[in-house]
């Protein structure tokens, strides 16, 4: 282990996550709708699933089934039973935005053992072209695939019953 890796290893890494995943929120905060492209239909959808309306059940009905587009269609209806319909869109987004880079700050540690600065970097194209479609589902999902590699790794030989479970529900 070099110098720079001891450096790494220090609280300041984790400061420095904090700072970046709300410097990454704070365009949220500055905005009345995220220019998203696909996010108003998210947020219709979810508002058809939240509140059962008798005219709207005529002509919408859910079709539930295991496929992967299927995210903030779980997390959003609860949500807005809640939350004002925009700020619980606010924070799926956030969620979506945050998951890939801490996913990846996760897979690091785990991969490497020590903490480092270069995983920071993936702020950098948190805000990407995938995102900015409106593809929320697969943005949170490639977080969280990162997120259970990093456990699967981190935790494989310490806890392997509870890790195969978790895996068996993280694919699903």
């Amino acid at each position: 282990m070099c110098a720079g890796d001891a450096l790494a290893s220090s609280p300041g890494v984790k400061g420095a996550l904090a700072l970046l995943c709300l410097v990454l929120v704070v365009p949220l905060l500055l905005v009345g709708v995220p220019p998203l492209l696909d996010y108003p239909n998210h947020l219709a959808r979810a508002v058809v699933l939240a509140f059962d309306d008798p005219v709207l059940r005529r002509i919408y009905s859910p079709h539930w089934a295991i496929i992967p587009d299927l995210g903030t269609d779980l997390v959003l209806p609860p949500l807005l039973h809640m939350l004002p319909v925009h700020v619980a869109g606010r924070l799926v987004v956030a969620a979506a935005v945050l998951l890939p880079v801490i996913g990846t700050v996760a897979y690091s540690r785990a991969d490497f053992g020590v903490r480092s600065w270069w995983p920071l970097a993936s702020v950098l194209v948190a805000y990407n072209g995938t995102l900015l479609m409106g593809f929320l589902n697969f943005v949170a999902g490639a977080g969280l695939a990162l997120l259970l590699a990093a456990a699967w790794i981190a935790w494989r030989e310490r806890y392997p019953a509870r890790i195969i479970g978790l895996a068996i529900a993280g694919a699903v």
